[in-house]
């Protein structure tokens, strides 16, 4: 995973990459993690994941531990917006809107989008 702090946009991006087709639930949760710490390092008001590449199907349990442990660590951390650049052709991403429509924390709104630019535009709105 490549992560990108674009400090003028408050952004914090995460890009995955084809490799996730390898990982495991633990993997998974163990990358997770490090982007707990990178949103706690930069504080960024929007974190933008890049998913155009992303292969591995979330467990419904991994997707209950995100709500559980990552969306409520953001918003602590002072995100208000998370944006996913998604390939509307891959089936695999369902489980990543299936996993951000679990996110119970109100304060942390989502969108979904096919550019950079689309989701840059929606930060700043």
């Amino acid at each position: 995973m490549e992560v990108i702090f674009h400090q003028e946009k408050q952004t914090l991006e995460f890009s995955w990459f084809q490799e996730t087709i390898e990982l495991t639930d633990e993997d998974f949760r163990r990358e997770l993690g490090q982007q707990i710490r990178s949103v706690k390092e930069c504080k960024p008001q929007n974190v933008l994941i890049d998913t155009t590449k992303f292969i591995f199907p979330i467990s419904p349990e991994t997707q209950a531990w995100v709500d559980k442990n990552v969306y409520p660590a953001w918003t602590a951390d002072g995100v208000s917006k998370m944006g996913f650049l998604m390939s509307p052709e891959m089936v695999s991403q369902l489980s990543i809107q299936q996993a951000v429509d679990e996110n119970s924390q109100v304060e942390l709104k989502s969108g979904f989008f096919e550019t950079k630019e689309q989701a840059f535009e929606w930060f700043q709105s």
